[in-house]
């Protein structure tokens, strides 16, 4: 008994006879062989559009298409899949022809037994070697699609765009021809596409998904929102649960999919889809790659969402401090520049925010404390602890001239607000009623 992966075989020959002895002798010769049988090239070309062959035994001398041209038209599509010429008619000349046009192997029909070990001995060697370079194409193609989508996500500023870009790059790979990001409704529990790439041709436009428990929710799709786990359809021309979609999606050359959800924290962000032009197209190293890049654009997604949030709360606390006038409240970033100005630090410090934004915040202590490092003394304070309060001796610029403001009773406040902004707030409770020293 043979041991190893399956061998698909696809057997074309004119004389019925002919094909089935060969695919009997093969399957006795060893057991990983299943052979399927056609009577014309064009018969075996509707077989591997279908996919899931691994060799091809073809004859030469068949009506309609001979083998040479059944081969040059395989190449075409499948420039290095096993394609051995098995022949009873054979000359040197169909011999120099077959390997110009990239045959795998040659072979002259002979009496007995014999010659069937031999093809199948061929056709193992063929496919192991096939194989051996696919897994190795693969592997370098998978590790490319990671790095394209990776700086595809740096580069990405919004939702849209990474997700645009996300399904631009997966397209641009074999054996991808679609893919797009939905997101389910939660009342109505339909999903629809927020964007989409590839062989569409009004794909989604035509179809309905949903999240329930309908028809319509048993596919890919649907069972991964409700599982929150990657749902994959290795065959969509035999899938009882592709029914609603199939036609459509065999009309477009789909013969696979796989739905992944892009879940963090519990939370669905939405739900990747991926369609291949081939049946079994998601082995483990397609759905661990589909599973690394999921969390790569789930995490994408969440930091643009962090962001956003952060924009949004800075930019309410900036409408809101901007009108307070009795009070200086200005940002700084990590290094203690001033990044923002509000009116009541230009009326107490005396500064226009033109002329103070990207200054020191050094500038407002007196020149024996700035000499002493005492501005990057509380600033490392504030960073370690969350904030830091010093009595405010300062310096207020009065026109061209500076005084300095003694407080006994007030103090000056700087607080980290924001790590991620990698902001400080200083909130200065200087006043202009304080006498000067």
């Amino acid at each position: 008994m043979s041991t190893g992966d399956p061998i698909s075989v696809l057997h074309v020959d004119d004389e019925p006879s002919i094909s089935e002895l060969t695919a009997e002798m093969l399957e006795r010769e060893d057991d990983r062989f299943s052979v399927e049988t056609t009577t014309s090239a064009a018969d075996g070309l509707e077989r591997v559009a279908i996919g899931d062959i691994d060799c091809i035994i073809s004859d030469y001398q068949m009506p309609g298409m001979d083998g040479l041209e059944f081969l040059e038209t395989i190449r075409e599509d499948h420039p290095t899949l096993p394609f051995v010429l098995f022949t009873g008619k054979g000359s040197e000349a169909v011999a120099s022809d077959a390997i110009a046009a990239g045959v795998t192997d040659y072979l002259q029909k002979q009496p007995g037994s014999e010659q069937y070990e031999l093809l199948a001995n061929r056709i193992q060697n063929a496919v192991e070697q096939y194989r051996a370079t696919q897994r190795a194409t693969n592997l370098d193609r998978i590790r490319t699609l990671v790095n394209t989508v990776n700086q595809a996500l740096v580069r990405a500023s919004s939702r849209s765009e990474i997700e645009s870009r996300v399904c631009e790059r997966i397209t641009e790979a074999e054996p991808y021809v679609f893919a797009w990001i939905g997101e389910c409704d939660s009342e109505t529990q339909t999903i629809e596409a927020r964007t989409g790439t590839g062989v569409e041709q009004g794909y989604l436009d035509g179809i309905e998904i949903t999240a329930d428990e309908s028809a319509t929710g048993q596919g890919p799709t649907g069972r991964a929102v409700r599982t929150r786990e990657m749902v994959v359809m290795q065959n969509i021309i035999e899938s009882e649960e592709y029914e609603p979609w199939r036609d459509a999606a065999l009309e477009r050359g789909y013969r696979s999919s796989a739905a992944v959800p892009l879940v963090y924290d519990d939370s669905l962000y939405g739900i990747l889809n991926v369609y291949a032009d081939r049946v079994d197209a998601f082995d483990e190293r397609e759905r661990e790659l589909l599973t690394e890049l999921a969390d790569d654009i789930t995490h994408a997604l969440r930091h643009q969402e962090v962001r956003r949030d952060l924009r949004r709360e800075r930019d309410r606390f900036q409408y809101l401090v901007d009108g307070i006038e009795h009070y200086a409240i200005f940002m700084m970033d990590a290094d203690g520049r001033v990044a923002t100005w509000n009116s009541g630090a230009e009326r107490i410090k005396g500064y226009r925010s033109d002329e103070i934004h990207g200054e020191h915040y050094s500038i407002f202590f007196p020149e024996e404390a700035a000499a002493e490092g005492r501005p990057e003394e509380l600033l490392s304070r504030a960073k370690t602890r969350g904030q830091s309060k010093a009595k405010a001796g300062v310096y207020v610029k009065m026109g061209a001239s500076f005084l300095r403001i003694s407080l006994s009773r007030r103090f000056s406040t700087i607080r980290v607000t924001s790590v991620g902004l990698r902001r400080s707030l200083v909130v200065d409770l200087t006043n202009t009623e304080t006498e000067c020293g």
